[in-house]
Order: structure tokens, then C-alpha cells, then sequence
């Protein structure tokens, strides 16, 4: 049964990827809306067709030409997610403190995390990241203004996430 889940998760992962152009591409990166709902990193090259790089529920992200910065409240902090429906899956990712981030190494094709805060910032610092890119974009769902009631949204820590110029996505 397990595996059933699995394969038809699999499946609506590349039929939204087919179906969604609304994020931006980055490098051979792409942000899309997952079969949950929430948005997700695949990787667009030929061989990883489309594969799942960083799980759902991105939150915010920021990128130049060498690294993709992330904050993620995954879903896989919740347990038996799989067997939730779709209102209480949402309501137990909202009700979650847990968040986590990521840093992608574009060029190198390296994914670094899941990292707490101190570990990011430190890898950060590691990978030569340029100290002004910051995580400015929110994802779709969770703009800074009218967002969720949960207060990692609306009030993002303002070490990792540049508040001042935070931007939703912009329809492509």
C-alpha cells in the first residue's frame, strides 16, 4: 500500500510539473506546486526528468546565478501526513513550528540541508554565498501581507529572509 502512495505521488508530481509553468526556472532548477499544494524544487535536467529535489512546503527562497537559498516546513515532520485529507494535512502543516533550510549549489549540481538555522548559516559562509543574497521571494501562497495565521509566515526571521524586499511570485 506504501508503495501504491508512493508511485501515485510520483505520478502527480510529474503531471503538475507538465501542467505548471507559474515559478521561475533557475539554472536547470524549478519551482512548481506539488501534488500537496505546496511548492517544491525539481531538478529539469534530461536525466533527472523532473525529479524532486527539495520536498513541499517552500516557503521562501532567494537565487543569482551559483546558489538557490531556501526555507522549507516540510510535511514529512508530520506524522502519518500520507493518510491525512487534504484540509487536516493543511491544518497540521499550519499548526507546525518546524522549519528547515537548504542551499543548492546550481552549478555544481550539490544539494546542501536539510539545515537548521545555525548549520545554514554557517555553510553559507563556507560556500563563499555572497553575503547580500538573501532569501527575497515568498513563495505564492505565503505572502508577507494577508498570509497564514502562523506566525514563521508572518513575521519571517529577518537573519535568513530579507523582510525589507520580500516579493511574491510573479505569474510567468
Amino acid at each position: 500500500m506504501k508503495n501504491f502512495k508512493i508511485s501515485i505521488l510520483l505520478f502527480l508530481t510529474i503531471f503538475v510539473i507538465a501542467c505548471n509553468d507559474n515559478y521561475p526556472k533557475i539554472g536547470h532548477y524549478k519551482l512548481i506546486q506539488g501534488p500537496m499544494s505546496g511548492v517544491c524544487l525539481v531538478d529539469t535536467t534530461e536525466n533527472k526528468n523532473g525529479i524532486m529535489i527539495i520536498d513541499e512546503h517552500i516557503l521562501f527562497y532567494g537565487y543569482n546565478s551559483d546558489f538557490i537559498l531556501l526555507n522549507q516546513k516540510p510535511q514529512d515532520s508530520i506524522k502519518n501526513i500520507i493518510d491525512l485529507n487534504q484540509k487536516e494535512r493543511k491544518r497540521k502543516i499550519d499548526a507546525n513550528a518546524f522549519n528547515q533550510f537548504y542551499i543548492v549549489n546550481i552549478k555544481k549540481s550539490l544539494r546542501y540541508g536539510p539545515l537548521n538555522k545555525k548549520q545554514y548559516l554557517k555553510i553559507k559562509n563556507e560556500l563563499g554565498v555572497p553575503e547580500k543574497l538573501k532569501m527575497n521571494y515568498s513563495t505564492l501562497e505565503f505572502y508577507i501581507e494577508g498570509q497564514r495565521n502562523d506566525v514563521n509566515y508572518k513575521y519571517p526571521d529577518s537573519d535568513v529572509i530579507d523582510v525589507g524586499n520580500l516579493k511574491g511570485n510573479k505569474i510567468r
